[in-house]
């Protein structure tokens, strides 16, 4: 994992894939929460296709998403499900998982970036960009 703070009120994590061939059950990234943030981007990239690769995103070790989560078919480019909060906010503590839960054929080199805003005390500003790591950040 590589986390770096894009500014005072960012950070992102480059390294929440997952180098080589895939299989279910793989982690590919976790770690703490530092401050009270929200998800603001998510962007996913196969870098060799399988049969079917899903990957899922765990906050405190339940899925972020309602239906779909990120899912590669035959191609390197996914499918993003439906998040079951938009956005989806996180405490200081809180422990985020990247997995593969499901493997189809041989995928390889996820590549995944997450990037996390930190809350203002009016609450969330905006929704997570899925396909994208979202804008800059207004100061």
């Amino acid at each position: 994992m590589s986390i770096k703070v894009k500014n005072r009120c960012e950070f992102e994590d480059f390294a929440a894939g997952c180098p080589g061939t895939l299989t279910t059950g793989s982690l590919c990234g976790i770690y703490v929460v530092p401050f009270p943030c929200q998800l603001k981007g998510v962007l996913a990239a196969l870098g060799t296709a399988g049969t079917a690769c899903t990957v899922d995103i765990l906050k405190n070790g339940t899925t972020i998403f309602a239906s779909g989560k990120i899912a590669f078919g035959s191609t390197t480019t996914p499918t993003y499900g439906t998040l079951t909060n938009n956005p989806t906010t996180f405490v200081k503590g809180d422990i985020v998982k990247v997995t593969c839960s499901t493997i189809t054929g041989s995928p390889a080199d996820l590549g995944l970036a997450l990037n996390f805003q930190r809350t203002k005390a009016s609450g969330p500003s905006a929704q997570t960009q899925l396909g994208s790591i979202g804008a800059d950040a207004e100061y």
